[in-house]
């Protein structure tokens, strides 16, 4: 998304750019290790929900955060979310008043 151009829904940004916005986030998040555990999980639900394509990438968040006991997730992507009913999908919006 970084590297993206903004045409196609990315910010655009530099390979220096994006390593910079990269030391930025580490040190807001806490950035979780992978896993066997969380592969195993991975499998599990794109065998569970017949997950094809690009939508494996997102599959793979839902099973790391499921590894590590996360239930919610912040994303502008909702609809990717919809098939695992463990995952509590938090859009931006939804957070100002």
């Amino acid at each position: 998304m970084c590297t993206r151009s903004v045409d196609a829904n990315g910010l655009g940004l530099s390979i220096d750019g994006t390593d910079r916005y990269a030391d930025q986030l580490e040190r807001f998040f806490t950035i979780l290790p992978d896993s066997i555990q969380a592969f195993r999980c991975w499998r599990k639900l794109v065998r569970d929900h017949a997950v094809v394509g690009a939508k494996v990438h997102d599959t793979r968040l839902v099973a790391i955060m499921m590894t590590f006991g996360i239930s919610r997730i912040l994303t502008l992507n909702g609809s990717d979310f919809k098939r695992f009913a463990s995952i509590e999908v938090i859009h931006p919006e939804s957070l100002t008043s």
